[in-house]
C-alpha cells in the first residue's frame, strides 16, 4: 500500500524552492530564474527503508509562490498537508528572519492534527557568497521557530541543500518522508 503525502514548499521568492523540486524529480536545474505563479504540483512515488520496513510513499509536491501578492491564494493549499520545507536563501539573511512568518501562515492553515518541517538552507555552492552560519540557522530554529505552534512538530530537521549541484536533496526529501511515516505508526 502506498501512503499518499501533501508536502508543501514554503519560502521567499527567489530561494530556490522550483529549483531543489526539479532537482528532485531529475530534471536538472534551470539557467534562468523563472517565478511560480500562484503554485505548481508535481508528484513523486518513492520507497523508503524506515524503521518499520519498506514504506512506499508517494508525494504530493507543491510549490508554492513566494511573492506577497500571492498570499491568499496560498491558504488555500496548505490544506491537508502532512509536511512542508521551509526554504531560504543562505546568501539572503532576510530569507531566514522570514522563516516564522512562512512556519506561521502554514501552521495557521493546515487541517491535520501536525506536520512535519524541514528547513533547508539552499545555494550551499555560492560558497563564496553565504552569508548565514550552521549556528545562526540552528539557533533561528531553536529560539524562533521549535514549539510555538501546537500543530507542527517540535523536532524542526536542518538541512543545507545545493539545487545546482543536487547536495541534500534526495536525503531531504526522504528525511521528511521517514518523519510522516513514522508519525503514522506511533
Amino acid at each position: 500500500m502506498t501512503l499518499l503525502a501533501k508536502i508543501c514548499i514554503l519560502g521567499d521568492g527567489e530561494v530556490g524552492k522550483t529549483s531543489l523540486i526539479n532537482r528532485y524529480l531529475g530534471k536538472g536545474f534551470p539557467l534562468e530564474y523563472t517565478p511560480t505563479l500562484g503554485s505548481d504540483f508535481q508528484s513523486k512515488q518513492v520507497s523508503l527503508d524506515t524503521e518499520y520496513g519498506p514504506k512506499d510513499i508517494r508525494f504530493q509536491i507543491w510549490d508554492l509562490a513566494g511573492q506577497p501578492a500571492f498570499d491568499q491564494v496560498r491558504r488555500l493549499y496548505y490544506k491537508g498537508s502532512a509536511g512542508a520545507f521551509i526554504v531560504f536563501d543562505l546568501t539572503r539573511p532576510r530569507s531566514l528572519e522570514n522563516m516564522e512568518r512562512w512556519l506561521k501562515e502554514f501552521s495557521k492553515n493546515i487541517e491535520l492534527p501536525s506536520a512535519s518541517i524541514i528547513v533547508l538552507g539552499n545555494k550551499m555552492d555560492l560558497i563564496d557568497e553565504i552569508k548565514i552560519s550552521f549556528n545562526t540557522v540552528r539557533d533561528h530554529i531553536d529560539n524562533n521557530l521549535v514549539n510555538k505552534y501546537s500543530n507542527i512538530d517540535s523536532q524542526i530537521e536542518y538541512y543545507s541543500t545545493s539545487a545546482k549541484d543536487g547536495t541534500n536533496v534526495d536525503y531531504a526529501f526522504s528525511a521528511l518522508g521517514e518523519m510522516i511515516i513514522t508519525k503514522l505508526y506511533q
